[in-house]
């Protein structure tokens, strides 16, 4: 009989003093004239047998379903502080942000709280821009007990005071809308009791209508600015930024040549590649196409069949009585091309190649016998002319301004400095404002790169290059009526040819030599042939070969390498749940 008396014993000792919970929860609201919620908590806490460190204190400040850009989807807590009620021990505090909430963790970590004791904390925090309005109403609607708790709370009383109207109350799960609860008037404000045990999951939230609570405008802004502290940030730069856009156009337009651009008929003197970046036709034409075109019109790039087999000549008879002649093979007349490098003819123009042509040679030369053979030959060599003409123009042409990036940068890195001073880990919960920022700081920076200064050598030759480019895509041949012979018009077309090309208006190109032909009555086949006509006319063959040759390079060196239904706003109803604050907590 004395053993079953004990184990009864220890069966209820168990089952009354093993269980974690909250005996006693008291919250009071003060209600701020600016409309700052002033919040103290005194939580009483029970351990369990195990043994804690302490609880976790956890308080959504953002919820998904309110307006960014209405400022109603997020709240600020602020100065939040806890103490011992019963002794002078340190707590132990340690904040995090967690996605939509404030994350508050209460104890030390090497310090264990007494088992089955009484543990009172007193709690104080300030909440931010939790009133919400429309037309003369003023709304607060605050869930004061949390839905998340992960032990049962005993018993809530919560105390409102600095404002009074018409209140509404809910208890139970994220949803209900029980009335668990006693509320009565006091001065100054509201009390509400639970009448039963809050289980984990269960909460309590509140919602007060209010017409006679003053909340100027100035007060509105000075919550939504503390809820949001990008908006200082955003508000403080955007002036400057502005007016620095503002001046680097002005010295932009200062530094852009303003004299009239004359058509000119007759190429400028210097090279395709640079002429291209010049008039700003730089993504028009690969680097590698220009001077392909070079070397086929001087003969040292040569085109014909990759399989022998397919060799041959079509024949024909001229006129009757004469002897028969080999028609020369054009473009479409070729099954399987290949493209090689002629040595003879390498060596016969070889101390008259430009720059450009003699790195194309000596790149693919390697692979004279069919130069679209090796893809990351053609890319490597792309590249190569792309940076050294971009690098010759930048210091021989167009001379980049540091000066105004720099500023920008600087600012940026202030920006960024005193945006982190400010938000700390809750910086990336504002992202609109943030991504905002950086779209303003990129179009700024992209602006201020776009600052150059242009040498007396660019401003000689660019009214030639952009008056030659307006020549070619008039497609007049007014200026071209002194040509008299084949051999002036072949060596014209041979010349400008580059150009046409690199400017993108080989159509163009066509169609004025055709024009001339007809005028002057040419022999139309002698052309075509000495200008290859056939090639030019098929240059989509050649980009399609070159820029296949780029992208597979490049690729093949890459495959190495705590929710709430809340919406923020104002409310018609409520719920349990619903409303600022909430949240709750666990032990640890």
């Amino acid at each position: 009989m004395k053993k079953l008396v004990i184990f009864f014993v220890t069966l209820l000792s168990i089952f009354t003093f093993s269980f974690e919970k909250i005996s006693n929860f008291e919250m009071d609201i003060k209600v701020e004239q600016n409309g700052v919620l002033n919040v103290t908590e005194k939580i009483t806490y029970i351990t369990d047998a195990e043994g804690r460190r302490g609880i976790y204190r956890i308080i959504p400040f953002k919820y998904s379903n309110g307006s960014y850009f209405k400022f109603e989807d997020r709240v600020k807590i602020d100065d939040f502080s806890v103490r011992y009620v019963d002794f002078n021990n340190e707590v132990g505090l340690y904040t995090e942000i967690e996605d939509n909430v404030m994350v508050y963790r209460l104890g030390l970590s090497d310090v264990y709280l007494p088992a089955n004791k009484d543990i009172n904390y007193e709690i104080k925090y300030k909440v931010y821009n939790s009133i919400r309005s429309n037309e003369n109403i003023n709304q607060i609607y605050f869930n004061a007990l949390g839905n998340y708790w992960e032990m049962p709370v005993e018993n809530f009383k919560l105390n409102i005071t600095g404002i009074k109207g018409q209140i509404d109350a809910f208890t139970g799960y994220v949803g209900e809308t029980n009335k668990d609860y006693e509320l009565k008037e006091v001065d100054g404000g509201y009390e509400i009791k639970t009448t039963k045990v809050s289980n984990p999951g269960e909460g309590l939230s509140f919602l007060l209508n209010s017409d006679s609570f003053k909340y100027s405008g100035f007060n509105l802004w000075y919550n939504r600015v503390k809820a949001y502290p990008l908006l200082i940030v955003f508000g403080i730069i955007l002036l400057p930024i502005l007016l620095i856009n503002f001046l680097i156009r002005m010295v932009v337009n200062k530094f852009k040549y303003k004299k009239t651009i004359m058509v000119e008929y007759m190429p400028p003197n210097i090279s395709p590649l640079i002429a291209k970046i010049m008039v700003g036709k730089n993504f028009y034409s690969t680097y590698f196409i220009v001077v392909l075109y070079m070397l086929l019109q001087k003969g040292i790039v040569k085109l014909r069949e990759k399989n022998p087999e397919h060799e041959m000549y079509e024949e024909y008879v001229i006129k009757v009585g004469e002897q028969i002649n080999q028609k020369k093979k054009g473009f479409d007349d070729y099954i399987e091309k290949q493209y090689y490098i002629d040595v003879d003819s390498y060596e016969y123009f070889k101390n008259e190649l430009s720059k450009e042509e003699n790195m194309f040679l000596n790149k693919m030369m390697l692979h004279k016998n069919d130069i679209f053979k090796y893809n990351s030959a053609i890319a490597e060599l792309e590249n190569e002319l792309k940076l050294y003409f971009l690098s010759k123009y930048s210091s021989d042409y167009e001379i980049q301004v540091f000066k105004y990036f720099f500023i920008v940068v600087f600012i940026a890195i202030i920006t960024i400095i005193f945006v982190f001073g400010i938000s700390g880990g809750s910086i990336f919960s504002e992202m609109p404002i943030l991504i905002g920022m950086g779209l303003l700081f990129f179009i700024t920076l992209a602006n201020a790169l776009s600052v150059k200064r242009y040498t007396k050598l660019y401003n000689e030759e660019y009214p030639k290059a952009k008056g030659f480019e307006i020549f070619l895509q008039k497609t007049e041949t007014d200026r071209l009526k002194n040509f008299t012979t084949e051999d002036d018009v072949i060596r014209y077309f041979r010349q400008i040819l580059p150009f046409a090309i690199a400017y993108g208006l080989e159509n163009q190109y066509l169609k004025m030599l055709d024009n001339v032909i007809s005028k002057l009555s040419l022999n139309t086949e002698r052309v075509h042939n000495y200008l290859y006509y056939s090639h030019i006319n098929n240059r989509m063959y050649y980009d399609r070969m070159i820029n296949k040759s780029i992208s597979e390079t490049v690729n093949n060196s890459k495959r190495h390498g705590g929710s709430s239904t809340f919406s923020g706003g104002f409310s018609s109803s409520g719920s349990s749940g619903g409303g600022f604050g909430g949240g709750g907590g666990r032990s640890w």
